[in-house]
């Protein structure tokens, strides 16, 4: 993250920063990102594969996302945002999403210690936002 990029709220307890792959930032990409029930962050470009992007969020309370655009990225168009119960379980699903676990022994342990029961809904919203670079 640039040094002066949210400078205030990434030194706060309950908030984190992270950036995103300057080449991602394309005109017409749509990025998809998202949390799951076990406090794992994803997101996708252009409906591409899930890419773990952030492990140990703590779920039980509202979420926000800060989108700090600066660089060539003239325009961020949110285009919707969806509860993953309507976005199709495929999308989400445990067994699509584990092949992208992180192998080191502090994510997995993360991961075993939010593990819900299989039958419980996903508790995951999905945010999809165009970007503009001109």
């Amino acid at each position: 993250i640039p040094k002066y990029a949210c400078p205030d709220l990434v030194t706060r307890p309950g908030y984190w920063a992270k950036a995103l792959p300057e080449r991602l930032a394309l005109k017409d990409n749509v990025l998809s990102f998202w949390a799951d029930r076990h406090g794992r962050v994803f997101y996708s470009i252009n409906d591409g594969e899930p890419v773990l992007f952030h492990c140990g969020l703590s779920i039980g309370c509202p979420l926000w996302a800060i989108i700090d655009i600066y660089g060539i990225t003239q325009e961020v168009t949110l285009l919707d945002s969806t509860f993953a119960e309507s976005v199709g379980s495929s999308c989400l699903s445990a067994a699509r999403l584990s092949a992208y676990l992180p192998q080191s022994s502090h994510d997995s342990a993360n991961y075993s210690n939010n593990q819900l029961e299989n039958n419980q809904a996903a508790a995951a919203k999905m945010a999809n936002l165009q970007l503009g670079s001109y």
